[in-house]
């Protein structure tokens, strides 16, 4: 009976284990994310936590050595000028969940979710733009306010953890049922 008992407990710890591992963050060590090659149109520059840093190329049809606005999020940071091959490079630091710093002093606002930085400039005779997009990653319950919300969430988030919670009591009510009807079967 005791040998049943340890080991209904050891699957219930295994099984509590394994769930918390399922729910715990993925690490993450990159600091720094460099978009390759001279792109026009969208460019994808990924993911990103805060405090990380990342680069991306924007250009090809810009002139080189003319002016090129940087934008983010519509909110205008500043001008760069284009290089030999019409390209700009935009190195932007994820400062907070609402701050981005942009070619290093500039603040810029950002946002938890999609972000877009759009650069403006001379090509070709005329005026060319390009845009990247991003997104930045929020630790779990941060609330990204949409247009549409009218109320403040206030509550907190426990359906996952109550949901977890289901599922270690039925896998321990199970071990219970299992071991009581093994010891009646040996009586």
């Amino acid at each position: 009976m005791r040998r049943n008992t340890t080991s209904a407990l050891a699957a219930l710890i295994g099984v509590a284990g394994a769930a918390l591992m399922v729910l715990a963050p993925a690490a993450s060590a990159q600091t720094s994310y460099q978009v390759g090659g001279c792109a026009s149109g969208t460019v994808d520059a990924g993911a990103h936590a805060i405090g990380s840093t990342f680069s991306f190329v924007l250009g090809c049809p810009f002139e080189p050595g003319s002016t090129v606005t940087i934008t983010v999020n519509g909110t205008t940071v500043g001008t760069k000028t284009a290089d030999a091959s019409g390209a700009v490079t935009v190195n932007v630091t994820v400062v907070s969940q609402t701050q981005l710093s942009i070619n290093d002093p500039v603040s810029a606002p950002g946002q938890c979710g999609p972000n877009t930085v759009v650069a403006t400039g001379a090509a070709n005779g005329a005026t060319g733009t390009n845009t990247a997009g991003f997104t930045v990653l929020c630790p779990a319950g941060v609330v990204t306010p949409s247009p549409r919300s009218g109320v403040a969430f206030t509550g907190a988030n426990v359906l996952r953890w109550g949901a977890i919670a289901m599922v270690l009591v039925a896998v321990g009510a199970f071990l219970i049922i299992a071991d009581r009807r093994r010891a009646r079967a040996r009586d």
